[in-house]
């Protein structure tokens, strides 16, 4: 009988003290990772009773469930539950345990959403040792070139996926959203919170642009500003750097309007775009 998302993790999370005592949840490969506020708010017996629970481990600061193969379609519904961040976007994680047993659980919080690309690709070169030492495959035939580079690209790059992992383990994220200069101009404010900033354009334009919603209550975090109130900017020219997948994090939409705050100087202000745009799509039409 499959399990039910809905009901295991509603008795998890009341297992382990309550939504209000999950700081963050995420996921591996068989294991439901959590950090707690107050870890003796969870009850052990208590999950591994749960149906679908197949054991549990306090580990690296970590609450981790064990569940297996069904983990990330139970982790769709549990999310739900909690606005948590995932991997330690809520609150910072505790350390706990010996330095070893922190380094391990570090190591193994950065590689482990790597391990299906390592498997994956480790399968296809020991089925092209296979190929070439039982079947007669030639190692300089074309098919067994393009095997080859499909199974070593993973490698070449795991340098860069590794970077990513570990940017986003300590609270970084490797993707970083841009806002560039729609026309050339001159800032005239920018928010010390970095989610908003207006620029006055040489044509007399002024735009208010606002990243998000109620963004204001991240006090800057998730925000590079590339730019300050005064600066003289180009057509194009890289404003503002944001990271779009700490905002969603904290349940804030992500909604970037395009204010012009002086209509009543243009006989019309049209739009001509919404949604997702690019450095290339007009976004109004704006008539004197």
């Amino acid at each position: 009988m499959a399990l039910d998302y809905v009901e295991t993790s509603k008795k998890i999370i009341e297992a382990v003290g309550g939504a209000g005592n999950i700081s963050s949840a995420g996921n591996c490969m068989t294991r439901l990772r959590l950090v707690l506020k107050d870890d003796k708010k969870a009850n052990d017996e208590k999950v591994q009773s749960i149906k679908g629970v197949k054991g549990v481990m306090r580990q690296g600061g970590q609450y981790q469930i064990i569940i297996g193969n069904e983990v990330s379609n139970l982790f769709k519904e549990f999310k739900k539950h909690g606005n948590w961040g995932e991997d330690g976007g809520g609150a910072p994680q505790k350390a706990e345990g010996n330095p070893v047993q922190r380094l391990f659980g570090f190591v193994s919080g950065c590689m482990t959403p790597m391990l299906p690309a390592m498997l994956g690709t480790g399968m296809l070169k020991v089925v092209l040792t296979l190929l070439t030492t039982f079947c007669g495959m030639s190692t300089e035939s074309s098919t067994y070139i393009l095997l080859f580079s499909f199974a070593d690209c993973f490698f070449m790059f795991l340098p860069v996926f590794l970077g990513m992992t570990i940017a986003k383990k300590m609270g970084g994220s490797p993707i970083m959203y841009h806002i560039n200069a729609p026309c050339d101009g001159t800032i005239s404010t920018f928010f010390d919170t970095g989610h908003a900033f207006g620029l006055t354009a040489d044509s007399g334009v002024e735009f208010l642009i606002h990243v998000g919603m109620d963004t204001i209550k991240l006090n800057g975090k998730g925000f590079t500003p590339m730019v300050k109130e005064g600066d003289r900017v180009r057509k194009g020219q890289l404003l503002l750097k944001f990271d779009i997948a700490y905002i969603k994090s904290q349940g804030l939409p992500v909604t970037t309007p395009v204010v012009v705050s002086n209509t009543d100087d243009f006989s019309a202000v049209d739009a001509l775009a919404s949604g997702k745009v690019d450095l290339n799509t007009k976004l109004l039409q704006i008539t004197k």
